[in-house]
């Protein structure tokens, strides 16, 4: 078993540790070897030496970035006094190699206990992770990853009352674990909450093929595209720009908002720019990454696009570009009756095209179902949401409740549907 302390004042933390940037390649680590520490709504300070002592020696991640972290963390986090966070921190010795934030939402359950379910990265209400963290994992170094996680976990299960839970995602089943029987407590068990799948485009496997990006999509799809350029050039030049400054990437995100509404809806739990804690995330997001400090710390970036065809706007794109990945966050596109003009796929060839030629290794459409990211793509992964709990009886009411309520929503949409 691990070694685990709960609560440890966060003072101890950064005299014991000095939070080093020094980090040695270890070559073998037994779970025995790692200590957890859980401080209670530590400062911001606090949370951020231990972030930036870590993540230059973990593996490149946008989305455990100490930019987006950060941003999160005060924008939905530290900006309410009502909730409650941890920071569970993994230390071999005196060497950081592990933390990860998770925040408390408490409520009671179907026996009217009290029961808090805690979220790594997350808040844990649908406004307010809106903006759909993936790759969530904990932040740690890139050596022993498997035997870190573990530690955490079962640390995380010590920590943690019988009737709680813990809700992780949205994660790679590599990121994703089943816990091993912990010495003083029952073994956790696992919920799959949510699923989806994730496009790439390998663009280090192109080159490895001599193929270009066009000559990888089937006939079809350079026909379609093609045609749409065509069509979209009798109007004028075709022209994707990127924004050049903070201000114009900021103005170009509010413009998107109206095209964005119009296909997904004006209600908060449909756009996120009808949601104000969204919007004002990534007005945070976009600054912070045009003042240089995200570049500076790991070469972060946000990507502003907009598509015209002569003084006509077709629409935007928004980018995350992180190491040599780019990923596909969002776009808010102009649709016109004619079925054969096709902004998105028009802006996402020039993209993966101008990856290509920076010398890009991924493009990443990220999780969510659609046909245009299987058209460019050419590798597919799965991304999970789970709930990890120990079992107990109101637990076993409540999943009793769920599958009866699932068998009568299944049964009537069986005696709905029409009949031969």
């Amino acid at each position: 078993m691990n070694g685990i302390v709960i609560n440890c004042p966060e003072t101890s933390l950064l005299k014991n540790n000095h939070i080093e940037s020094q980090h040695r390649a270890m070559e073998v680590l037994n779970a025995e070897d790692i200590q957890c520490e859980w401080l209670v709504n530590p400062s911001r300070n606090t949370i951020k030496a231990v972030w930036l002592a870590i993540e230059p020696y973990a593996p490149r991640n946008v989305f455990l970035s100490w930019h987006w972290i950060s941003t999160w963390f005060d924008t939905f986090v530290n900006s309410s006094q009502s909730r409650t966070n941890g920071l569970l921190v993994a230390k071999r010795g005196q060497h950081l190699i592990g933390a990860g934030i998770f925040v408390a939402q408490h409520s009671r359950n179907i026996l009217g206990q009290k029961t808090t379910r805690y979220s790594l990265h997350r808040v844990g209400d649908e406004l307010s992770d809106q903006i759909w963290i993936e790759y969530n994992d904990f932040l740690m170094v890139e050596d022993h990853q498997d035997v870190i996680r573990q530690a955490m976990m079962v640390a995380l299960q010590t920590h943690i009352r019988s009737r709680d839970a813990v809700q992780i995602g949205v994660s790679l089943p590599s990121q994703m674990i089943k816990l091993e029987v912990s010495s003083t407590k029952p073994q956790f068990e696992e919920r799959l909450i949510w699923h989806s799948p994730s496009y790439q485009v390998d663009l280090q496997q192109l080159r490895q093929q001599q193929c270009g990006v066009m000559q990888s999509l089937s006939k079809n799809a350079r026909k379609q595209i093609k045609r749409s350029m065509n069509k979209y050039q009798q109007r004028g030049v075709l022209l994707l720009e990127t924004a050049n400054s903070g201000e114009q990437a900021l103005e170009w995100f509010d413009a998107a908002k109206v095209n964005h509404i119009a296909r997904w809806g004006a209600k908060p739990e449909q756009s996120g720019f009808a949601n104000d804690k969204f919007v004002q995330f990534h007005h945070q997001y976009i600054s912070k990454s045009f003042a240089g400090e995200a570049k500076a710390l790991a070469n972060s970036a946000v990507q502003l696009h907009r598509l015209k065809v002569g003084e006509q706007i077709l629409g935007y794109i928004y980018n995350l570009h992180f190491g040599d990945t780019v990923y596909f966050y969002l776009s808010a596109l102009s649709y016109e009756d004619d079925p054969q003009l096709k902004p998105g796929l028009v802006a996402h060839a020039l993209l993966i095209e101008q990856a290509y030629m920076d010398g890009k290794a991924v493009y990443d459409f990220m999780g969510g179902e659609a046909r245009y990211k299987q058209t460019f793509s050419n590798h597919k992964s799965e991304l999970l949401m789970k709930v990890y709990f120990q079992p107990h009886f109101a637990l076993t009411v409540e999943n009793g409740a769920r599958r009866v309520y699932s068998g009568l929503k299944q049964l009537k949409a069986f005696l709905k549907a029409p009949k031969n």
